[in-house]
């Protein structure tokens, strides 16, 4: 479990609920905020987002502060329901490095006890 904050960078959402989404482009870019709290900006399946983080010891708080709206498919507009659901049920995060069965860095976003989004340090 991590002792800090989320680094600052950007990450790609690889896996929403179990399901392989890393066709739907969702990512999102955590900058320094405040002393408390870190930027975020992000990109789900047919709008941006930006909100407010506070991650430390492994808890989570996302506040959306800010969404654009677009109008994409009904399935990409369910996609992206599911995805902000999510975001805003997130209570604990676990970085988890590079080993056997995944050789990139890992962030877990954890929701009632179950890793819900996992992402990569986007290149």
């Amino acid at each position: 479990m991590s002792t800090e904050k989320i680094p600052n960078e950007n990450w790609l959402v690889v896996e929403l609920k179990g399901k392989d989404v890393r066709d739907l482009d969702m990512r999102f870019e955590i900058s320094e905020g405040d002393e408390l709290n870190q930027n975020v900006f992000g990109q789900a399946p047919c709008n941006s987002f930006r909100a407010m983080l506070q991650s430390a010891e492994g808890e989570f708080n996302l506040m959306i502060l800010d969404k654009r709206g677009n109008v994409c498919s009904k399935e990409l507009m369910e996609e992206e329901r599911e995805y902000m659901r999510v975001l805003k049920r997130l209570s604990h995060y676990e970085i988890r490095e590079n080993d056997e069965l995944n050789p990139t860095r890992r962030l877990y976003l954890i929701s009632f006890g179950d890793p819900t989004i996992v992402a990569i340090p986007e290149d």
